[in-house]
């Protein structure tokens, strides 16, 4: 396969042109075009389009993502939408929706109180609303009733917060047929890897479609803590904590811990009270009962641990539970511990990840919002330390990437460019433009930079004899030394494990139509 190639690892790539070749989905040569080689069966000339490793997304919600799709997107809905949608649903039909925040958005979109204020006008009708970031829900009082959850309020809308929320979404009975849309969604950004934070129908869906041999990605899948105390899915493990593999299939690597809440809700769990509200430090989730429990019965899964912490205390608090996890396990094993987001971070706590051989999963794009609510919430002071990615890169942490897609867009792109530029929506200058990344060490982040945080094969997101034949396929300008060059690249195909996925126009694909799966 000759093309154009990117080398995340060394970003040497103006104008070179090789040829790759792979047998069982693991690259056996890479050599200058010119030379010839043995390999693949097929020989697929890109004519000079680029080849480069396929990403990893480091933290999605694959199963909500499907779901999303068919919800009311209130980030653009009006107030006048709501309620006529509300007026029109007076039946056993759910009406659910994700987006709202405490403010009405100026450009459009719901606030808090216009939403109440459309509920209110139909409180009947079950609904169930996600604020933007998906840690509180408000619905009605005939939703309340409907999960068996106190309406007795005077009001007609409820407000549900963290685990209220999440256990009351869990009985809305919902349809995620399109999960495999979803995949093929994730396939058209060049992902081949998602690592995704779901709940129990999520890890039933994904089985399936392995069970039925329709898995095309690999894909990386959490426990929540509370299903592993309560389930007897102990037992179960040793199966489904598979070893890292040359072909798509799914692995439970971690259990999944919530430590405190979120920015947007004021319950992120902060050392120091928030500017906006004295006295309050947010607040952990994790009750010392349930952490002695959490602890026995991880150390003896073998699993590793992805903890959700936001707030500087609630990472401090993070990083104190995976040491004495670790001083719990019996012997030397294969597990990785996480910290999700850690966006809050003071140079002590980056000192302890680095020491200590934490991963740091962030989510870049986030900041393409959290920018403006930041120093409003934690005071410009602490945002100096929020997601400080240059110094977490700078100290040695093991930093990777993820969207949380569907709360924040799929693309990859879009990560990478936020790291690197730091410029949130609608602004010109960069936000705390001293925690910038460079290029190359954003692209490693989002490829092999994540193979150890993630489980995935050795030599995974590089473009070198055995690794997985996990790569992209891009139509680009030709210098992609500067993150400038990304702009208008247009994808043409993924391949994972040797398989294609190809865009329908991709010409060079149609000598593959035996082993290549076209997505429209």
């Amino acid at each position: 396969m000759p093309g154009l190639f990117l080398d995340p690892d060394s970003m040497e790539t103006r104008g070179r042109l090789v040829r790759v070749a792979w047998v069982d989905g693991v690259i056996t040569d890479v050599r200058p075009e010119d030379s010839s080689m043995t390999g693949s069966a097929t020989d697929i000339d890109l004519d000079g389009r680029w080849l480069l490793p396929a990403f990893c997304e480091s933290h999605a919600h694959l199963v909500y993502g499907s779901v999303r799709r068919r919800m009311i997107d209130l980030t653009v809905e009006s107030p006048e939408g709501i309620a006529e949608h509300l007026s029109t649903r007076l039946d056993a039909n759910w009406v659910l929706g994700a987006g709202w925040r405490e403010e009405a958005y100026p450009d459009g979109g719901v606030g808090r109180a216009d939403l109440r204020a459309a509920i209110d006008r139909a409180p009947e009708s079950l609904c169930f609303f996600w604020s933007t970031d998906h840690h509180r829900a408000l619905i009605s009082r005939a939703s309340a009733r409907r999960l068996g959850l106190d309406a007795s309020s005077t009001s007609t809308s409820v407000l549900l917060e963290e685990g209220d929320a999440f256990a009351a979404w869990e009985q809305i009975p919902l349809r995620s047929e399109s999960i495999a849309e979803e995949m093929r969604d994730w396939l058209r950004h060049g992902v081949s890897s998602v690592s995704t934070f779901d709940r129990d129908a999520s890890l039933r869906a994904v089985l399936a479609m392995e069970d039925r041999g329709e898995l095309p990605l690999r894909v990386n899948h959490s426990i929540p803590l509370e299903t592993l105390l309560t389930s007897g899915l102990e037992p179960r493990l040793p199966t489904l904590h598979s070893s890292p593999s040359s072909r798509p299939g799914i692995a439970v690597p971690w259990v999944k811990i919530f430590l405190d809440g979120t920015l947007g809700s004021q319950s992120a769990w902060l050392f120091e009270e928030y500017t906006d509200r004295p006295g309050w430090l947010g607040r952990g989730l994790l009750d010392d009962e349930t952490r002695a429990a959490a602890l026995s019965t991880i150390a003896r899964s073998g699993l590793g641990v992805a903890i959700h912490a936001i707030g500087d205390r609630a990472v401090h608090e993070a990083a104190r539970f995976i040491l004495d996890l670790r001083a719990r396990r019996r012997g030397e094993l294969d597990v990785i511990d996480r910290i999700e987001h850690a966006e809050l971070l003071r140079p002590e706590l980056i000192e302890l990840l680095a020491r200590e051989r934490i991963c740091a999963s962030v989510q870049p794009c986030h900041l393409l919002s959290d920018a403006a609510l930041a120093p409003r919430r934690w005071g410009i002071e602490r945002c100096r330390y929020v997601l400080p990615l240059r110094s977490l890169s700078r100290a040695g942490v093991a930093i990777c990437f993820g969207t949380d897609a569907p709360v924040e867009t799929r693309d990859p792109w879009v990560n990478l460019r936020a790291a690197v530029d730091r410029r949130p929506r609608g602004a010109r200058d960069a936000w705390q433009a001293e925690e910038r990344l460079d290029w190359p060490t954003a692209v490693r982040a989002a490829t092999f930079g994540a193979a150890e945080c993630n489980r995935l094969p050795r030599s995974w997101g590089r473009v070198v004899p055995g690794a997985p034949a996990d790569l992209q396929v891009l139509e680009a300008p030709c210098d992609w030394t500067e993150i400038e060059s990304i702009d208008g690249a247009r994808w043409r195909a993924t391949a994972v494990g040797g398989r294609w996925f190809a865009d329908s126009s991709a010409e060079p694909f149609d000598a593959l139509a035996d082993g290549t799966m076209r997505l429209d």
